[in-house]
C-alpha cells in the first residue's frame, strides 16, 4: 500500500474516507482518499490486493453487522453509523 500524507491529519475531529476498486481482477487495485472536515485531501493511498477467501484472511465469520458494501448512488453520503450495525445515513 502506498500512502501520500498531502495535509496532517488532526484528532478529535470528522474524516471521511473514500475507498474504490479500479480493476476488478484476481489481483485488483484499489484507491481511496481521507477528506478534512473542509473537503480538503489530507491523504491518498493506492494499493494492490489479491482476492482470498474470507476465512483465509480473517478469524471467525463475519456477519452481517461486520461488512458494509456501498454501491454507486446519486445520494450524497451524510455520515455512517457505527453504533450497533453499520449504517449508511444519505443527505
Amino acid at each position: 500500500m502506498e500512502l501520500k500524507y498531502k495535509k496532517p491529519v488532526p484528532l478529535d475531529c470528522t474524516l471521511r474516507v473514500i475507498g474504490r476498486v479500479d480493476e476488478d481482477r484476481r489481483i485488483f487495485t484499489a484507491s481511496g482518499e481521507v477528506l478534512l472536515e473542509d473537503g480538503t485531501v489530507a491523504v491518498t493511498a493506492k494499493a494492490r490486493y489479491m482476492k482470498m477467501a474470507i476465512d483465509k484472511i480473517a478469524e471467525g465469520t463475519p456477519t452481517d453487522s461486520d461488512i458494509l458494501f456501498m454501491v454507486d448512488v446519486d445520494k450524497e453520503v451524510d455520515s455512517i453509523s457505527i453504533e450497533g450495525p453499520l449504517e449508511v445515513i444519505y443527505k
